[in-house]
């Protein structure tokens, strides 16, 4: 066996995997509250419109009415039971030294990204959406992020209201967890095989 140090390569990274598992630990049960944080980003026209989602809850309000899609939320349920068992498997992953703890490590550990990724690609396809708006003659473009009043005249009639949309702090640890799941997956080595 080669030696780094005094000590065996089999040992050094076992030790190494040692403060990964911790980390993963730490991961799994950050992984498995994500669903629960509430939604990540929001759209809001004064208060006639309302739109809150993430990947596991979606908000509609129309003038005070709750608009619900059932398909929506379905699959919004799927997912959210996809994050949890991803939890869950990074949890297993980092509490046994089994073969298949990394490989239950590296599934779940890598789902938070692709959800992140998903919600910034849904907020950003709102850019061709304003170039929509434009060429439409209608008098306002969709913020992706921020605030902006928007006034416009018909007649003697003026209209002024707000358009608020914002990524909120739920996104935030999501994207923070998701840093943390990627590190995790790319770090932690395989153990070694057993000597017979």
């Amino acid at each position: 066996m080669e030696e780094v140090n005094g000590r065996g390569i089999d040992e050094q990274k076992i030790e190494e995997n040692g403060w990964i598992k911790v980390l993963a630990l730490i991961t799994g049960i950050a992984v498995m509250t994500i669903p629960f944080t509430g939604s990540w980003w929001i759209l809001k026209f004064a208060e006639v419109l309302i739109f809150e989602f993430s990947p596991f809850d979606m908000r509609l309000e129309f003038l005070g009415e709750s608009v619900e899609i059932p398909a929506i939320q379905y699959a919004l349920l799927s997912f959210k039971i996809l994050i949890v068992i991803s939890g869950i498997f990074i949890v297993i992953g980092a509490l046994t030294n089994k073969w298949w703890s990394r490989h239950l490590l590296r599934f779940g550990a890598g789902k938070p990204a692709w959800f992140v990724l998903g919600i910034l690609i849904t907020v950003v396809l709102f850019i061709p959406l304003n170039s929509y708006l434009q060429n439409m003659d209608i008098p306002f473009q969709l913020p992706i992020y921020g605030e902006k009043t928007v006034s416009f005249q018909q007649e003697n009639i003026r209209v002024s209201f707000k358009i608020v949309s914002k990524f909120t702090e739920s996104f935030i640890y999501a994207l923070i967890v998701s840093i943390l799941g990627l590190y995790v997956r790319f770090k932690i080595k395989p153990l070694p095989p057993k000597k017979v």
